[in-house]
């Protein structure tokens, strides 16, 4: 992993990325929706258009706290795997990200996908969003540095750089998170969602 694309005065807040949001034109309920999804989960584009439904989306509760679940699949050495990502929900910035994921969610039937249309279409929304942000962004820049903003994949980048600075996920948490180990066994996933759950419960105490 690069890690000046982890550092965390190269990057926005949340807040920051709250705001950057409402820039988002078009179709808007939806194109925030698939950008805030893009983000909470690190997914690639391919798992998330087409492929997610309001089943995939579920509320529950971790020793008395509020989360969401969101479960992906995703295509890794030609097998399907399951990916179930947490949102804290008693946070407030994820929260509020969450509830603009949620908005979308709500129109539509528990087995409708909630984003259906074409991979090519997904990046023609998230391209002029990102280019408009690094024009913006330009003239803030510092000598060496700068906010990486030239792929869809900013957003991995930042939802990986907030669970560094926010949470305080480690390189181990970090690989877990996103699936990048193809070897670990399926039954990861309980001991995963405990050790996430922790995580946030423990920033929130900071």
């Amino acid at each position: 992993m690069n890690d000046e694309k982890l550092k965390a005065d190269s990057m926005p807040s949340q807040e920051t990325f709250l705001s950057w949001i409402e820039e988002v034109g078009g179709y808007k309920r939806r194109n925030r929706a698939l950008i805030v999804t893009l983000y909470l989960t690190g997914a690639r584009i391919s798992e998330i258009v087409k492929e997610l439904t309001k089943d995939d989306v579920k509320i529950l509760f971790i020793e008395g706290k509020k989360y969401a679940e969101i479960d992906l699949i995703t295509k890794k050495h030609r097998e399907w795997r399951r990916r179930k990502v947490l949102i804290p929900l008693f946070i407030k910035e994820e929260l509020a990200l969450f509830r603009l994921l949620w908005n979308h969610v709500k129109k539509f039937k528990k087995d409708e996908p909630l984003f259906n249309i074409s991979t090519t279409r997904a990046y023609q929304i998230i391209s002029p969003w990102l280019a408009k942000l690094k024009k913006q962004a330009e003239p803030q820049k510092e000598k060496g540095k700068g906010i990486f903003l030239n792929a869809c994949h900013y957003l991995r980048h930042l939802r990986s750089t907030h669970l560094v600075e926010l949470y305080g996920f480690q390189e181990d948490d970090l690989m877990k998170w996103h699936d990048w180990s193809s070897t670990a066994p399926a039954g990861r996933y309980i001991h995963r969602t405990e050790r996430f759950a922790n995580l946030f419960v423990k920033s929130e105490r900071m």
